[in-house]
């Protein structure tokens, strides 16, 4: 039972949405037509604070009309890719209304997991008999041996 993992971690997820009204803001969770969501990193030790800040902040991804253009043969993830090499330039939002944008936010989940990768899995060892977070994660507690890398798909 996953829920019963002692291997949990926080995951950033990034959401991908756009607004109903030109009025809307893109900071209230309520006015957000979701278009997609996916885990997009690991909050780690190292760098909590910064990500944590990062996760309070919206961003203009794209014109949604772009989107919309390109997404009927594309994946979101192409589009956005496309967007930013071939059109992107730092005014591309002048004169864009608030619901002709595609924005970018995040919201943090738990996960079963480490803080090395989003898995929603355990690894479990055959030579000590314990489950790890990763293979990092048993080579950092484990002295004397490392995880059997031919059993980690």
């Amino acid at each position: 039972d996953p829920s019963k993992s002692k291997h949990r971690n926080q995951v950033i997820v990034s959401i991908i949405f756009k607004l109903a009204n030109a009025t809307d803001d893109p900071f209230n969770p309520e006015h957000r037509i979701i278009m997609l969501k996916f885990p997009s990193e690991v909050i780690c030790e190292e760098f909590r604070e910064s990500q944590l800040l990062d996760c309070k902040k919206v961003y203009n991804h794209f014109p949604l009309s772009y989107y919309e253009q390109n997404r009927k043969d594309k994946t979101f993830f192409r589009v956005s890719q496309e967007f930013f090499a071939d059109f992107y330039n730092p005014n591309w939002d002048d004169g864009l209304l608030k619901n002709q944008i595609v924005y970018k936010a995040f919201e943090i989940t738990e996960s079963v997991g480490c803080e090395h990768y989003i898995t929603g899995a355990q690894l479990y060892c055959e030579l000590c008999k314990k489950f790890f977070g990763c293979r990092r994660c048993h080579d950092q507690l484990v002295e004397d041996h490392t995880f059997p890398k031919h059993l980690c798909n």
